[in-house]
């Protein structure tokens, strides 16, 4: 996303949206899907979203979402409930969503899962890097990424270590 400084630079009420006071006004109007084109031109216009942002935001505003989600939070939603998986690399893949490294690791999960190889339950990426980092999740990480094949020869080799140390009792 852009920087804060961007967002410092606004200048309240903006007439583009509503006369808007405030950041948190400007996105409650913002939230209104009538509203999505004159915020993302403003935002466009004043730089308060990354390239890859502003394209995630066209194709919603031109396709609408997977299962008809309308703006990022939604999106983000239904596309953390690893059900809707299917849907949502196909949209992030017809849209140029993902770069090649993270749609590759995308379809890996979604193959694993339609394989029956049950995930983490943490739901995103996001999520699930933070929940995996936790020491006391390592082992159901770790077996999944490797069902998944998410883990090279050499990092299974340093996992494996890395899990026989922990059930030993030493922490990393």
């Amino acid at each position: 996303m852009a920087g804060t400084a961007a967002l410092a630079d606004v200048n309240y009420p903006v007439l583009a949206l509503g006369n808007c006071t405030s950041q948190e006004s400007c996105k409650t109007f913002c939230d209104r899907p009538e509203n999505a084109t004159a915020c993302l031109d403003f935002a466009k216009k004043n730089n308060l979203m990354s390239e890859a942002e502003i394209r995630a935001a066209e194709a919603v505003l031109k396709d609408k979402g997977p299962g008809g989600c309308i703006n990022k939070g939604e999106c983000e939603t239904y596309c953390d409930d690893v059900a809707n998986i299917d849907e949502c690399v196909a949209f992030a893949e017809r849209h140029g969503l993902m770069d090649g490294d993270e749609l590759q690791e995308a379809k890996k999960v979604q193959a694993a899962i339609k394989q029956g190889i049950k995930p983490p339950p943490c739901g995103g990426k996001k999520k699930c890097d933070d929940y995996c980092s936790d020491i006391n999740h390592l082992e159901e990480c770790m077996t999944f990424a490797k069902a998944a094949g998410l883990m090279d020869e050499s990092e299974i080799q340093e996992a494996d270590k890395m899990l026989a140390a922990v059930r030993k009792g030493i922490k990393p």
